[in-house]
């Protein structure tokens, strides 16, 4: 039984790793050359940050880290800024993924969107301590919103597609501990 457990988690982060790769990739493509009008949510974000909250056995520390320190590699970002403060925020949010079981759907993603808003503007702030260029307000804040307008849709695709959903409180694992 133990084994079967494994195999899942093993698979479940292999799946996050792919899905993860694949967005990497879709940003890395140019697929026009003119500037674009269109500013795509974080979708890596949005959903580590849902699937942490639903099954955090799913993704590890670690494991968010590479795959955001790789994006930033790749899509020539600061060097493990970002990558820093996704996995700040996320073992945050894995620490009282209790209190997201208990709310109520449209609390969840408020509190999700105020995570985020805090995400992008730790980044910004960080950017202008370290005398860096950053972003232009108004960008940030598109950006913002379509990453907060995004996750009803990440949640649903998650939970419907993959069959990852939030524990219920009486749900335990094995040993007895609140999953």
């Amino acid at each position: 039984m133990a084994e079967v457990k494994k195999l899942t988690i093993w698979k479940a982060r292999a799946v996050y790793l792919f899905i993860c790769f694949l967005i990497i990739f879709i940003h890395s493509i140019p697929l026009d050359l003119s500037p674009k009008s269109f500013i795509m949510p974080d979708v890596m974000l949005i959903i580590t940050i849902a699937v942490v909250i639903r099954k955090a056995a799913y993704i590890p520390y670690w494991l968010v880290g590479s795959a955001f320190l790789i994006a930033d590699i790749m899509l020539n970002r600061p060097l493990g800024l970002w990558a820093f403060v996704t996995v700040a925020t996320v073992e945050v949010v894995r620490a009282n993924r209790f209190m997201f079981r208990d709310m109520f759907f449209v609390t969840e993603w408020l509190m999700v969107t105020i995570t985020i808003v805090f995400m992008f503007l730790l980044q910004q702030f960080l950017l202008a301590f370290s005398l860096a260029p950053t972003l232009p307000m108004d960008s940030l804040i598109w950006k913002m919103t379509a990453s907060a307008l995004s996750y009803p849709i990440v949640v649903f695709v998650i939970t419907k597609l993959f069959g990852i959903r939030k524990p219920s409180p009486a749900e335990f694992n094995m040993l007895g501990n609140r999953l």
